[in-house]
């Protein structure tokens, strides 16, 4: 499983790549305005439980 050095943390190139659909559309809907930043933080943590995303 690959991995890349960014500052202190570690990227895990297998989560990017199982999630990278889900990311571009978040990147969209943010870049086009369709959902702010704070409904989208709030959406990927229901419950406080983090979405994998």
């Amino acid at each position: 499983m690959p991995r890349c050095s960014v500052s202190k943390h570690t990227v895990r190139l297998d989560h990017v790549c199982a999630h990278w659909g889900d990311m571009l559309r978040v990147a969209g809907s943010l870049t086009l305005g369709e959902v702010r930043g704070h409904a989208l933080i709030r959406m990927l943590s229901r419950d406080g439980k983090p979405t994998g995303l």
